[in-house]
């Protein structure tokens, strides 16, 4: 081989390593450009993600401590409903008594009142009405209609009284 081929492949074995190392530096430079496009992508996305991240413990703070503000306040208030059922019931035996229902029932009351509200298993529990009608004679088909039961009597005596004028202190 001549002198002249041996200097042009020498030539063109640098000019190739010269293109070779120019490209090389501008792909590196491009992939950096990519690289710290995608860096800063994910920073983004990772202060995104701790946000969105804060504001769901937070919600969630908010959920539990209304859901414990909602179970404080339905236990007092459940008491304060135990408290006025209690009154209730106090209030009912003691005009039951009164009004003239007999000795059994109203105890039957007094009793039913130191029972717990909810029962565990469902039974049935005797009503007011079932102990009054089992206390009443039984009518036999020739007997007189039966009368009202004490506390129907009384309040029937009730409503006829306000339902008539007091001509007594009109008198006076």
């Amino acid at each position: 081989m001549s002198l002249e081929i041996w200097i042009a492949l020498i030539v063109a074995t640098g000019i190739a390593f010269l293109i070779g190392r120019k490209s090389a530096a501008k792909r590196a430079a491009a992939l950096n450009t990519r690289l710290d496009t995608l860096q800063a992508e994910l920073d983004t996305t990772r202060e995104q993600a701790e946000t969105a991240l804060a504001e769901a413990r937070d919600k969630a703070t908010a959920v539990e401590e209304g859901v414990t503000s909602h179970f404080e306040q339905s236990a007092v208030l459940f008491g304060k409903l135990a408290q006025d059922y209690r009154a209730f019931f106090e209030h009912f035996s003691t005009s039951a008594q009164q009004l003239g229902v007999s000795e059994g029932v109203a105890q039957q009351l007094l009793a039913q009142l130191d029972q717990p509200l909810i029962s565990e298993t469902p039974e049935a529990e005797p009503t007011i009405e079932a102990t009054i009608e089992a206390e009443a004679p039984e009518a036999t088909p020739d007997a007189e209609p039966p009368t009202l039961d004490p506390i129907s009597a009384k309040v029937a005596e009730i409503e006829i009284e306000e339902a008539e004028p007091d001509t007594s202190r009109q008198a006076g």
